[in-house]
C-alpha cells in the first residue's frame, strides 16, 4: 500500500498551471485539464524538505516555503531548482507566503 499524499500547498501561476506541494511528496505541476506534467519529487528526497507554501514572482518563477526554513526557487522555463537560505528567519518553518503589489514576496 502507498503512503496518501499530504497536500499543504497549491498555486494556480499566470500561466495557468497549477503546482501542488506536500508533505511527503514534494511537488507536483497540473495543466489547467488536471493533468499531470511534471513532478518534482526530489525536493523531498533529495533535501527531505516538506513544501508547505507557494508563491510566484513577476518573472514567473515559482517560490516554494518548507519546513526547514529554507525556500526552493524553482525556475521551470531554464529547468533549474535552487535551495536558499534566507538570514534572519524567526522559526524553521515557512507556511506562508504572499506577493504584494510591488512584487516583493512576503
Amino acid at each position: 500500500m502507498t503512503e496518501p499524499t499530504t497536500v499543504t500547498g497549491f498555486l494556480e501561476t499566470s500561466q495557468g498551471e497549477i503546482w501542488v506541494g506536500s508533505i511527503n511528496k514534494g511537488l507536483q505541476v497540473y495543466d489547467a485539464q488536471f493533468q499531470l506534467q511534471k513532478s518534482y519529487d526530489q525536493v523531498n528526497q533529495k533535501a527531505k524538505l516538506q513544501i508547505w507554501c507557494l508563491v510566484e514572482d513577476q518573472f514567473r518563477r515559482v517560490w516554494a516555503g518548507t519546513n526547514k526554513g529554507t525556500l526552493v526557487l524553482m525556475q521551470p522555463e531554464k529547468n533549474l531548482i535552487n535551495y536558499l537560505k534566507p538570514p534572519g528567519l524567526s522559526g524553521p518553518i515557512l507556511s506562508i507566503a504572499t506577493r504584494d503589489a510591488t512584487g516583493t514576496i512576503w
